[in-house]
């Protein structure tokens, strides 16, 4: 298996690594029968917490990019 290929596609791409979430089975399963959110509570190997944690840096990078990127549109209401 080949290792270190995210950071050299985040290097590439210029994005910002969110995060990984381990490869486990079990979340596919339960996603398949309708019930993903079960297994992360039960998961030993922290899928529930790895998931948490790349929403988290998600929405922390999209603030950041709000608060530094213009509005692209203006509303204007003229009486």
């Amino acid at each position: 298996m080949r290792r270190g290929g995210r950071w050299s596609s985040v290097a590439r791409l210029k994005v910002p690594f969110l995060g990984s979430i381990p490869i486990n089975v079990a979340i596919r399963k339960s996603g398949d029968e309708g019930n993903p959110a079960e297994i992360f509570d039960k998961d030993p190997q922290g899928g529930g917490a790895a998931v948490q944690k790349v929403m988290e840096n998600l929405a922390w990078q999209i603030s950041i990019r709000n608060e530094t990127r213009p509005a692209p549109v203006e509303l204007s209401i003229h009486r």
